[in-house]
């Protein structure tokens, strides 16, 4: 039994310890930091998702660390990447220097979706719609997002 108790106090005071010094090198707060900069390296790809999914995950992470409006511009630039990327990978011809061409022709079609988007936003609340291959991924968890707050709405007010 003596044994037992200074092992579990060796334990808690190596386990204070160990927070201590991880608190003193700031490794508590890193959590949030490699979130942070995950959450900002997935901008090109969440950006176009729907105004509601962004919304929501902006909600649910914080606005410190998911901001759903700079991700949405940020797609608008590298929409204009993948769109001549996808362009040139269709083009039979693409080696033969047609590739500006190809590229020409992406930036347009993004600049042109670029102006889709704004011109389909809703501007009270300043929130940009989704590109065109972003809305049909965000179509199912839309789908799951009303089913979710349906359910919860219910219980809410007792109705089964």
């Amino acid at each position: 039994m003596a044994s037992e108790k200074s092992s579990e106090n060796i334990g808690e005071k190596m386990t204070l310890e160990m927070y201590e010094f991880g608190k003193s090198l700031g490794i508590r707060g890193a959590k949030k930091n490699i979130g942070s900069i995950l959450t900002k390296a997935s901008y090109p790809l969440t950006g176009n998702l729907s105004a509601l999914v962004r919304d929501r995950m902006e909600n649910y992470l914080g606005g410190e660390i998911f901001k759903s409006t700079p991700a949405a511009v940020l797609s608008f630039f590298t929409n204009s990447l993948l769109y001549s990327g996808a362009i040139a990978g269709l083009s039979p011809n693409y080696l033969d220097g047609s590739l500006r061409k190809c590229f020409s022709v992406g930036l347009i079609l993004a600049a042109l979706e670029s102006f889709i988007r704004v011109g389909l936003s809703d501007e009270k609340r300043k929130r940009i719609s989704a590109s065109l291959l972003g809305k049909l991924v965000s179509l199912p968890i839309e789908a799951g997002i009303g089913i979710y707050d349906g359910i919860k709405s219910r219980r809410s007010t007792g109705e089964k």
